[in-house]
């Protein structure tokens, strides 16, 4: 049995905000994430979807560390990560890269190509020689399919796509385990987002690297993915395999993101029918009581109000959350 890369156990991240009350309490608490477990395992790729505010970036975040965590445990490695102290942490992160949304906010303006792609190198492997750091920088621009003539130039004299492939070439030289992509393809062409998830995959078979790729675009998150985890609320609705998940989702969550998904045929895209969402999701500082997703819920019953949905294993691999999945479904 193979041991994961990254095991995350009733993670439950929450957020003060404030409550416009000048004379009471003037913040209120809500949980960004609630009670979420998942592991990654090793050249893994799982995809996380969701609608905006659901808690993809959040998850991230907590999983690097960028936020505290309320409570539940986060193994890295085999190790704790969460008990583990800042001085452990930087050996730890060694092994854990990201790769951010937006490709030009995300580099330094005033560093050059060399200086942003051998940052890693500088905090990570100081035993290197100046020439010896270069020849890496120029290694890993070649890998992302850059070319090494543009190694002095600065990020605004590259494209949204080159820049995504400086980002990728930062999170690959020092050959990490799993790469965080949150959202990497979404501010770029439909052209070259093919482009940039085909030299993900790429990279992935050839240096042995997990992803956890989270994105809104459900064709992408198919094309990429090994697994799928749906959050709704901070809470996971669905996690299963791709091709289970794209074939036959249980979750009315799933099966309406899956229902949106357009169709590239004008005549079968008119006949189809949509499973639309109803309403607006509801505020993460008010949830609604029972099930989070039970006031956009077509099936939504007594129980759904009343009682919080416990996961159930469809089979193996394939857990949800819902009332709607019979006992006779769940093995």
């Amino acid at each position: 049995m193979r041991e994961n890369l990254l095991d995350v156990e009733n993670l439950t991240i929450k957020y003060k905000v404030k409550n416009g009350n000048l004379f009471f309490n003037r913040y209120r608490e809500f949980k960004a994430i609630d009670q979420v477990s998942f592991n990654i395992g090793p050249s893994e790729t799982l995809g996380l979807v969701g609608e905006s505010g659901c808690g993809k970036s959040s998850l991230a975040r907590a999983i690097v560390k960028l936020v505290g965590l309320d409570s539940g445990k986060v193994t890295w490695l085999g190790k704790d990560w969460t008990s583990s102290h800042a001085s452990t942490d930087r050996k730890f992160r060694e092994n854990l890269q990201l790769v951010f949304q937006d490709p030009l906010a995300s580099l330094n303006p005033r560093m050059t190509v060399s200086e942003i792609i051998s940052e890693p190198l500088e905090n990570y492997r100081k035993d290197l020689s100046v020439l010896e750091k270069i020849e890496l920088v120029k290694k890993s621009m070649e890998t992302v399919g850059l070319s090494t003539s543009m190694i002095n130039r600065y990020p605004h004299e590259f494209s949204g796509g080159q820049c995504q492939r400086i980002g990728i070439a930062r999170a690959i030289i020092l050959k990490p385990k799993l790469i965080i992509c949150d959202e990497p393809v979404s501010a770029l062409d439909v052209s070259i987002q093919a482009q940039v998830i085909n030299l993900l995959k790429d990279l992935q078979k050839r240096f042995s690297i997990a992803l956890l790729f989270i994105s809104h675009d459900l064709s992408v998150v198919k094309h990429i993915s090994d697994r799928v985890m749906v959050l709704y609320l901070g809470r996971i609705m669905e996690i299963a395999n791709v091709n289970d998940l794209f074939s036959n989702p249980s979750h009315p969550y799933s099966q309406a993101l899956l229902s949106a998904i357009p169709i590239p045929d004008p005549i079968r895209e008119k006949e189809r029918k949509r499973d639309n969402l109803v309403g607006d999701a509801p505020s993460p500082i008010f949830p609604p009581s029972g099930c989070v997703f039970r006031t956009r819920c077509k099936k939504s019953t007594n129980i759904c109000s009343i009682k919080e949905p416990r996961e159930k294993i469809v089979k193996l691999g394939h857990r949800v959350a819902c009332h709607h999945v019979s006992d006779e479904e769940s093995k």
